[in-house]
């Protein structure tokens, strides 16, 4: 039987007790026993002060908290009974957290609870806490809002923004703004990362973002107009992964743009081709970025609601080999409203200050023309996008039901 090595054992406990008590009250001796005697009454006087500590924080949040329910027109018992029965799970620091850091954010969480304060119960009767990280995010860090523009995803988002290069790679697109970032849910798009102000966010929209499994981070206003490019940049802003929507089989209706060199041109043009049913967009070489900020906001979602490919002139041949493909030109005799939009086409819109390409010119079977009153020279590119595809969309509506 092997022997039990107690001394050894009894000597590392003794060594640790007398390391611990050095310092303590009265001196420190080579006694065991007394040394001992000396760190169990410590251990019990740092746990007295710390329960007392913890007594008097919770005071002082409670204080706190009342202090600012009053100015919303609650009593504190109120205000935690109508959050329980939203079924809010905040803790009493996060709250007084938020009320001294954050009243607009406190004033929401008291409206909630002035809403649910004298609701019925849940039919089935049971306590369905929904936790405090689903309706208010900015809690989940404790309110840490990020206030550093060196920050590792604020630089990254900065990135992402600036560099075209990056975004292709990356696959993503920055969007800004309630509306868009919105519109891009209900086409099922792919948030990735969230910045967002806790002062002026939509906690629905957060909410369901939230539920999209994606990164939420609150962030000061100047960290919001570091990344935004706008001189008034929205409360959020969102990356998320640029959408691949499958490409038509076969295609019916295709606009091609050539050289459009405008983003907010760009992304007009985007916005009246899903709206005028186009089933495709390709964008020909020196076309600007269709994911430049710019042309997201001009097109209104239509990033997530139409295919966008960019394509080289040999590729856009063969892909219309089966379609008739216009062009149109401002010297063209042929008016936009002569043509039957109603077979399977393809139209050519051209930069309005470089006109239309060669290799364009050379893939159009027939030119056509809007014709214009007056000294007008031309029309704006993306006006003259939306008139011809919208006259191709009146004949197909004015087409009667089989």
């Amino acid at each position: 039987m092997a022997r039990t090595r107690t001394g050894v054992v009894r000597r590392r406990r003794h060594k640790k007790v007398l390391k611990l008590t050095k310092g303590q009250w009265g001196t420190r001796s080579k006694n065991f026993k007394r040394a001992n005697e000396a760190m169990m009454r410590s251990l019990w006087y740092a746990y007295r002060d710390r329960r007392q500590r913890r007594r008097q924080l919770r005071r002082l949040w409670i204080q706190r908290i009342n202090a600012a329910s009053r100015m919303n027109g609650l009593k504190y018992s109120q205000l935690i009974y109508g959050l329980k029965r939203a079924g809010v799970d905040l803790d009493r620091k996060s709250l007084a957290g938020i009320a001294i850091q954050d009243a607009e954010t406190f004033g929401k969480i008291a409206d909630l609870a002035k809403q649910n304060l004298y609701t019925a119960s849940t039919p089935s009767g049971g306590d369905k806490r929904v936790p405090h990280e689903t309706l208010f995010p900015c809690l989940c860090a404790r309110m840490t809002i990020i206030s550093s523009p060196q920050n590792k995803r604020v630089r990254y988002l900065k990135s992402l923004q600036t560099k075209p290069r990056l975004r292709r790679s990356e696959r993503k697109l920055i969007l800004e703004g309630d509306r868009l970032i919105a519109d891009a849910l209900r086409c099922q798009g792919k948030p990735d990362l969230i910045l967002y102000s806790p002062a002026r966010a939509d906690y629905d929209l957060i909410a369901r973002l939230q539920g999209r499994k994606c990164t939420l981070q609150p962030v000061s206003e100047a960290v919001l107009r570091h990344v935004s490019d706008t001189q008034q940049p929205a409360g959020i802003l969102a990356a998320f992964q640029i959408p691949r929507p499958p490409l038509p089989h076969p295609a019916e209706r295709v606009l091609i743009l050539d050289s459009i060199r405008e983003p907010g041109n760009l992304g007009t043009i985007l916005r009246a081709a899903a709206a005028a049913g186009v089933n495709l967009a390709i964008l020909a070489p020196d076309c600007v970025d269709p994911y430049n900020s710019k042309a997201l906001r001009a097109a209104m979602g239509a990033h997530f609601r139409l295919p966008i490919v960019e394509s080289s002139w040999q590729e856009i041949a063969a892909f219309c080999h089966d379609l008739t493909t216009y062009v149109a030109t401002p010297d063209a005799e042929t008016r936009h409203t002569d043509i039957d939009w109603l077979d399977s086409w393809a139209i050519i819109i051209g930069s309005e200050a470089r006109g239309v390409s060669k290799p364009a010119l050379k893939l159009a079977r027939r030119r056509i023309s809007i014709p214009m009153l007056g000294a007008t020279e031309s029309l704006n590119v993306a006006s003259a996008a939306a008139v011809i595809l919208f006259e191709a969309q009146r004949q197909r509506l004015a087409q009667p039901a089989p």
